[in-house]
């Protein structure tokens, strides 16, 4: 029996879909763009998107970088010269040169997810033009058709600023369209501060910073003075203003996009766990409760100083992250070395002799497992560290390395 044809089940002819995914593309090149913001040796100060260009890069000298997007469906053939979408790029191009003067912009790129056709050196290689115009070969006649062709779109420009264009143009093919986010995805996991991050969290930040070019390209702001425009000493010069700035993106909006995205994250994943500002101090209940379960002296002192360094990491968290964040942390990872040395414990105990040495391997075996196969849901913290963590919860009575005793009692004596 046949379907019945309803709109349901039938692909719609309407492109609005694929132009969607193409502004989604451009948005994420954007994104890409955006990164050398973070560079600490970028001469990037600002990104635009869709203000003058696709993606209009601001240096820190005051000059700019013009950027058109171009795309196609895969399998299709690379961009020729006389193709629209390269003419009305370079119109563009020539029309900046115009209205502002040649020294504002110090470069053009054209960029095609198809890449550019160059089987042979002829009209329809736009990089052979190029070529052509970086040697200056304006007695060349591929060359000087090109030029014509532009002159006619545009009779009040000058052959002279059609050739300061083309030398300043560069071709640039970029990730298929169905490669772009995973290409953000791969450049994220590059950033300094978040190469031990968990998939989710660059996962997470790759969406929310193509949203973020998406809505600085779709004239989406967030201002009150949206409501009251009409009442300001200068409406017109005001909502300009708006508008540009919401077109912008900084590298702080993208330091807090980051920091956003990890902190809910984290808050997410923490387990819980009894509060920082409870964490015992010295190791007397700890040399004690160690000796019972016939651990060596060396292995008790080492103990101690795992528990030192851990103390000290913790209070580096609070001075660095501030006490609820240092504390959340803390009660997730104590949580995480709890469940460990409890499982070992249940592993190794006996009432024929003395385990606290099988169980402290147990321990190490299962902490190192899990330093080596997730440090990021760790924040980072050294195998040692989760050592320390286990010496913090033993003062705290939560583990113990024999059969439980009376504890109080023997520190009372």
């Amino acid at each position: 029996m046949s379907q019945q044809l309803t709109p349901e089940n039938q692909l719609s002819k309407d492109p609005g879909d694929d132009t969607q995914r193409r502004f989604r593309y451009q948005a994420a090149y954007a994104a890409i763009m955006s990164l050398s913001l973070l560079d600490e040796d970028s001469r990037v100060s600002l990104i635009y998107c869709e203000h003058h260009e696709d993606v209009l890069i601001k240096r820190k000298d005051d000059t700019f970088i013009g950027i058109q997007v171009k795309t196609r469906a895969s399998g299709k053939i690379p961009f020729k010269t006389n193709d629209e979408e390269v003419v009305n790029s370079i119109k563009r191009f020539v029309e900046h040169e115009m209205k502002f003067g040649d020294s504002c912009f110090i470069r053009y790129n054209l960029v095609a997810n198809c890449g550019f056709w160059y089987d042979e050196k002829n009209g329809s290689n736009f990089k052979y033009i190029l070529e052509l115009a970086k040697n200056d070969d304006r007695q060349n006649a591929t060359l000087d058709r090109f030029i014509k062709n532009i002159l006619t779109l545009l009779p009040l420009s000058s052959q002279e600023i059609i050739i300061n264009v083309l030398q300043k143009t560069d071709l640039v093919t970029s990730p298929g369209l169905d490669d772009i986010e995973s290409n953000l995805l791969n450049l994220l996991t590059k950033i300094p501060n978040l190469k031990e991050s968990k998939v989710e969290y660059v996962t997470d930040i790759t969406k929310k910073l193509i949203d973020k070019c998406l809505n600085a390209a779709s004239l989406v702001h967030n201002s009150p003075k949206i409501g009251y425009f009409s009442i300001l000493e200068n409406p017109e010069d005001e909502k300009l203003k708006l508008i540009i700035k919401g077109k912008q993106i900084t590298k702080e909006s993208i330091l807090n996009l980051i920091k956003e995205v990890t902190e809910d994250v984290d808050k997410s994943l923490l387990l819980a766990s009894s509060s920082l500002s409870q964490m015992p101090k010295g190791i007397k209940k700890l040399v004690i409760k160690m000796e019972h379960g016939g651990l060596s002296k060396e292995n008790i002192e080492l103990a101690g100083d795992h528990k030192t360094s851990a103390e000290f990491q913790l209070v580096f968290w609070e001075k660095k992250h501030g006490f609820s964040k240092a504390d959340s942390h803390y009660q997730h990872v104590k949580t995480i070395v709890r469940t460990q040395c409890q499982e070992a414990y249940d592993v190794t105990i006996s009432d024929e002799e003395l385990f606290g040495l099988k169980m402290l391997n147990e321990v190490r075996k299962r902490l190192k497992i899990i330093h080596e196969e997730d440090k990021s849901s760790l924040f980072n913290l050294r195998y040692e560290h989760l050592l320390g963590i286990c010496s913090i919860l033993t003062e705290e009575c939560k583990i113990w390395w024999s059969k439980k005793f009376d504890i109080d009692g023997e520190v009372k004596s």
